[in-house]
């Protein structure tokens, strides 16, 4: 190869490497300038994300209780005239469902709980029923797969029944029927008495006529009847000085006066004295103090 012929040749190869190094750099200012164009876009599509995750947080649903009611605040009542249908699912962190029952009068409560009717349950838990006050009445576990589980228990009036569906484990439906339990007594006449679970015959009774002596005896004046006192439930008990705030179920639907004394069941020292009286409820004080009174749930106002 000349010189002339070497010197043509760098020459060529300059060029092409200086033409290459301008393509390199026109494609990666190109790069970012889309890269800025897309930022704006990328920024918003960020501040949705967060206000959107602020927006969940506030709402209240969460995790440990999707559906609202796994907490004995917010227990919801029973449907009426029809089957209440709910589900656990441990997977979404719904491990209990919380329900209530007030009764409108004094009796006996029947509570059937049908669980995996459409689709086998993979639950495994426990159904419990509370008193308002915390008293612990029945408890069974629920059954596995599919299956139905009664409850039978005793209510009064004015007083509200909670009942706990937990979950340990699993997901799957159940549907409660809950109403007053039916007897063999309910169908008994007026003629009849319940005995035994039995309706029999009530027994005749015959009237002898007395011999007339001729003169009229005077009648004894009637004793005066003893006031058999306003039947009520404890349902609170809160410290006031050295003694104790009582909440009691009945009110001025129970012609409960301000002023009326009453005592606690099967508690020595346990009498009291109405301060405040409400349509339903009444407060009284008490110079016993709440942890004497826990337990104790039945009182008498005279």
């Amino acid at each position: 190869m000349t010189g002339s012929g070497h010197e043509a040749t760098v020459r060529s190869f300059r060029e092409m490497k200086r033409l290459h190094s301008q393509d390199f750099f026109a494609s990666h200012t190109s790069y970012q300038s889309e890269t800025m164009q897309y930022r704006p876009a990328l920024a918003s599509f960020v501040s949705l994300l967060v206000l959107f995750s602020a927006v969940a947080a506030c709402s209240g649903q969460h995790l440990k209780d999707p559906d609202g009611d796994g907490v004995r605040a917010s227990a919801r009542p029973f449907l009426k005239g029809g089957p209440t249908e709910d589900h656990l699912n441990t997977r979404i962190g719904d491990r209990e469902d919380w329900r209530f029952i007030q009764p409108a009068r004094k009796g006996q409560m029947e509570m059937r709980i049908s669980v995996g009717k459409w689709k086998e349950s993979t639950v495994k838990g426990h159904v419990t029923i509370f008193t308002e006050v915390g008293d612990r009445i029945a408890e069974k576990p629920m059954p596995e797969g599919s299956g139905t589980m009664k409850f039978r228990f005793d209510v009064e009036n004015d007083m509200r029944y909670l009942v706990r569906f937990r979950a340990n484990v699993g997901l799957g439906e159940y549907a409660v029927e809950v109403d007053f339990a039916r007897s063999v007594c309910d169908s008994c006449t007026s003629d009849q008495l319940c005995e035994n679970e039995k309706c029999v015959a009530k027994p005749v009774v015959v009237v002898k006529p007395k011999p007339s002596s001729g003169h009229r005896s005077p009648k004894p004046k009637p004793k005066p009847k003893k006031a058999a006192g306003i039947t009520c439930k404890v349902i609170d008990a809160r410290v006031k000085g050295t003694g104790s705030l009582l909440t009691l179920t009945a009110g001025d639907n129970k012609g409960v006066k301000k002023g009326m004394t009453g005592t606690i069941h099967g508690l020595r020292g346990g009498n009291f004295r109405v301060i405040a009286v409400y349509p339903t409820r009444s407060k009284a004080a008490c110079k016993l103090p709440p942890n004497k009174i826990y337990g104790h749930t039945t009182a008498t106002i005279r």
